[in-house]
């Protein structure tokens, strides 16, 4: 001890720390000046557009993590700027997961929205983006916490797949790459909210007899409602929406959709008779080819998927549940399988067909891998976006069993 204190060095430091440790500690907390932001929703109004800010609380109480704050503005940038001004700290944006936007914002065009999200210098391009029938604001409050509905909704693990009915999810960078690309349609998320039953099973969005909107008392709770529905962003705005069904068939496009579901009615075999059979797609792999042929613009799509029965339902069913489910696929049921994602396929081809909306990456191949051929093809269209309506399409599919 003697000889550190005789030693110069050391009692410089020791000065230097005494010194400053007043001021350091005196220093406000990170959470004292910048709200944490975890998600943020966009809803289009009348007067302008009014933002909601999902926050962490830096102290948690007993019935949440997180709140919700809402600015208005003409602008994005100024009703959040009405946020920080009105709650006294800077919004941080670094650990934003989630843009949601709802239908008016969409149908008006969401370039000014991402526009705003890409110039935060603190964000990133990987924000997913949803599309909110209803105010993004009531989404925002229905999640409380990180492990509620909206963050198993755009988290990426195996519950969120079933979650989201094996959708992908879109990213600012995805909206961006789709609008100046040769795409130009990008699809994403639909999600909205319902009222939450009640105990004994009642919603309650049900009224009783001599209830009126004026009826006083606690505000019902809600819960976010996700059907599998996707919207449809075609240059920049909010087109069409499409089903779960529609959205199911879109799928077997998608290279980053791994896992699915297949059902048969009615089918008939050596083993079943007039069945209702369920199936997990467990994986899938899709290889994408694509060439001119005389001219013509040909798209080959090639799928392979490991698929396990998951459910059977028949009359008289002689065998355990189980073991009919552990023998192997009869030839029968394979071709059963492939006329039921082929089927799939076709009705989503005729679909963005029909609309002319290139959600697949159709053109994108084309201009990879046949740029002269592509390029002169379109220079005889009215529209790049009809190109897609020209395209022949073929499938190659492979069904192989897990057991």
């Amino acid at each position: 001890m003697k000889y550190l204190l005789r030693n110069k060095i050391f009692l410089l430091f020791l000065l230097v720390l005494i010194y400053f440790s007043p001021t350091a500690i005196s220093l406000p907390q990170q959470s004292r000046s910048e709200n944490i932001i975890t998600a943020m929703g966009v809803d289009k109004t009348d007067e302008g557009y009014e933002v909601h800010i999902q926050y962490v609380l830096p102290y948690l109480d007993s019935n949440s993590s997180l709140k919700v704050m809402t600015g208005k503005g003409s602008s994005v940038s100024e009703a959040v700027e009405n946020v920080d001004m009105e709650y006294g700290k800077i919004s941080g944006f670094a650990h934003c997961r989630a843009v949601i936007i709802n239908d008016e914002a969409c149908m008006e065009g969401l370039t000014q929205i991402m526009d705003y999200v890409v110039r935060i210098k603190t964000n990133t391009n990987n924000v997913t983006l949803i599309n909110s029938r209803g105010s993004s604001k009531d989404v925002l409050e229905c999640a409380t916490n990180l492990d509620n509905e909206l963050y198993t909704i755009i988290n990426s693990n195996g519950i969120a797949a079933e979650q989201r009915k094996y959708q992908d999810l879109k990213t600012v960078n995805d909206y961006y790459n789709c609008l100046f690309g040769n795409c130009h349609s990008i699809a994403i998320n639909v999600i909205d909210t319902e009222d939450a039953e009640e105990e004994g099973g009642a919603s309650s969005s049900g009224k009783s007899s001599g209830e009126n909107s004026t009826q006083s008392g606690p505000k019902k709770s809600k819960t976010i409602k996700n059907n599998g529905e996707l919207a449809i962003i075609k240059e920049g705005k909010k087109v069409l929406e499409l089903t779960d069904k529609e959205s199911d068939n879109l799928a077997w496009f998608d290279k980053d959709v791994r896992e699915g579901k297949i059902n048969l009615e009615h089918f008939t075999d050596d083993l079943y008779t007039d069945a209702s059979l369920n199936f997990f797609v467990i994986s899938k792999k899709n290889k994408i080819s694509v060439n001119f042929h005389d001219g013509e613009p040909y798209f080959n799509l090639k799928i392979k998927a490991l698929v396990r029965s998951a459910q059977v339902s028949q009359e008289n069913m002689r065998e355990e549940i189980y073991q009919v489910a552990r023998k192997k696929f009869s030839p029968t049921l394979i071709s059963a399988l492939k006329d039921k994602i082929s089927s799939q396929l076709k009705d989503a081809e005729t679909h963005f067909k029909a609309n002319k909306y290139d959600v697949i990456n159709c053109a994108e191949y084309f201009h990879k891998f046949c740029p002269r051929e592509y390029a002169e093809y379109i220079s005889h269209l009215p529209s790049e976006d009809d190109f897609i309506t020209h395209v022949h399409f073929s499938y190659t599919i492979d069904i192989e069993q897990r057991r």
